[in-house]
Order: structure tokens, then sequence, then C-alpha cells
């Protein structure tokens, strides 16, 4: 890997340590990670220049290098790799105001290949695609079969709420793919997570994940929402992205690509019951601020 690392970036390493299929290495001080490219081609360019942007606002992300063929993405053996110039390198989690710090991020509409602020069509299409994977796989995969119905049930709820919110308009920030509990600096600060959404969605995904997981208690969950600056409109966001369980999908992409064993899927399903208190609770607390339809399956549970 070193002679790759020579030869299309005219870097030199004898210091390289491989993790998976990444390969850290260190040069006068400065550190690079060699990483495979898993996002669409057209993102590329995108993400380049967001990074450049954050990086001119004092905003530390990792650079996109180019390599001396002028190009961002680095192709060896068939498997796409870029290379990232490291300026936050720390396991340590995130917190709920590293969050907070990010809606403050505004962009432009220019980066049309990043956004994932139409949730109504993402979700819609996502469940047409798993409905037809079922009807393929289903028979190799029980405990999906059994649970599946629960979980777009719930993702249906969120659509619902999406059709009747009649909200067309709210500020773009850069969120990230996923955002988890375990979340680190060293993700956070990758541009290959970034996407472009509302304020809501990395704050909902976060602390959705820390309730299912025992890391936050509703108390604190509600004194966090009064304090995040989020208005109306992304409160309601903020309710609505609860009901995509992507604890659930997550797993459940995992199993089909099989990277993980179905039996994976036990602890997502262990987990209804906490998930089903977040949304209660929320529901209740949040009708107080915004204006949310009547939904009686969770008035009932």
């Amino acid at each position: 890997m070193k002679n790759d690392i020579n030869y299309y970036y005219n870097l030199v390493t004898n210091d390289i340590h491989q993790t998976g299929k990444k390969y850290y290495f260190t040069i006068n001080e400065e550190q690079y990670v060699f990483i495979p490219y898993d996002r669409l081609i057209n993102d590329i360019n995108n993400l380049y220049e967001i990074s450049i942007n954050l990086f001119r606002q004092n905003i530390y992300c990792h650079q996109i290098v180019i390599n001396n063929k002028k190009e961002l993405v680095t192709n060896l053996n068939g498997e796409p790799y870029i290379l990232l110039k490291i300026y936050i390198n720390n396991n340590e989690k995130i917190n709920i105001n590293d969050i907070l710090y990010f809606n403050f991020i505004a962009v432009g509409e220019q980066y049309e290949s990043l956004k994932k602020n139409n949730w109504y069509s993402l979700w819609t299409r996502k469940i047409d695609y798993y409905e037809e994977q079922i009807r393929e796989f289903g028979k190799k995969h029980p405990l999906i079969r059994e649970s599946f119905s629960y979980f777009i049930g719930v993702t249906e709820t969120g659509i619902m709420l999406l059709q009747n919110s009649g909200i067309t308009d709210n500020s773009l920030v850069i969120g990230h793919k996923r955002i988890k509990q375990n979340t680190n600096y060293f993700e956070l600060y990758n541009p290959l997570n970034f996407v472009i959404d509302c304020k809501a969605r990395n704050f909902s995904e976060y602390i959705k994940d820390l309730y299912i997981n025992d890391k936050i208690t509703i108390e604190e969950i509600k004194d966090y929402l009064k304090y995040s600056n989020l208005n109306s409109n992304e409160l309601y966001m903020f309710f609505i992205r609860l009901f995509y369980p992507s604890f659930y999908f997550d797993v459940y992409d995992d199993i089909i690509l099989n990277q993980v064993d179905e039996k994976e899927l036990e602890e997502s399903i262990k987990k209804i019951p906490k998930y089903e208190t977040l949304i209660k609770e929320m529901y209740l607390f949040l009708k107080n601020y915004v204006s949310i339809p009547d939904i009686e399956w969770i008035i009932k549970i």
C-alpha cells in the first residue's frame, strides 16, 4: 500500500497501520487515512467543496486530498478510495452540544446530490424496496418476516404525519448519514458522512439512539428540546423523525447484505417497549408546543 500512496499522491511513508480496509499513516506529524469511498460518485465533488468551505470557516473537518492525476477518487484493483488529511482524530464520543453546533452550519441550495430532506419520497421508496425484498427473501429470514410489519407500520405513521404537516420550507444544514450514541469526533468531522438535511435530522437520530440504549432520560430530552432553538416546524420534524426506526432498518440492511447474522435483529426487537415509550412521551410533551394530530395507537400505549 505504501507504494500506491507514493505513486498516486507523492507521499512517502514507511509507517502504515491497517484497520480493516483503512490505512492510517503520519508524515511530518500530519495524519492521513486512505479509506474506501462508498458514496455515489456524483457526491464527491460536493463533499470536497463543503469540506473546503468548512475549513475556511475554521471548522476543521478532514480534507480530501487530490491525487496526482487531479482526481478525488483513486481506484485500486477496481475499488474506489480517497485520501483524507485528518484534523480531528479523536475517538471520544460526541455529545448533544456537538449536534447542536452543527445545526448552525447552514448551507445553500447548490449541493443537490447530498440532499436528504425529502423524507416522504425517501421513506415511501424505501418501504416499497423493502417489501419487494421480503417477497424475495422472506422465507430465508423468518425473524425479519415476523418483525417487519410492525416497523413498516411505524414508518407509515411518520409518512402520514409528513403528508399532513404542510411544512414546505426548512433551513438546510450539514447533517450526517447516521448519528448514534457511540459516534466519535473522527466520524463527526469526516466529510464522507455528510448529507444535507433539516436541523431535526441529527438531533432526533441521536436522541432516539441514546434513549433506547438507556443513555438519557425523558426529562433530560425535554430539557434539551426546550433549549435547542428549534422552531415549531423543526420540533414537528424532530417528532416525525422518531417514526423512522433506523435502529431496526440499519441491522436489516446488514442482514440482507450478509454482513451480520439475523440473530442481531433480536436486540432491535427487544427495544420496542423503550421505543414506544419515547414516541408516546414526546407526543404528549410536544403537543404543548406544536399542532400534532391525534394518533390513536400512541394514546393506547
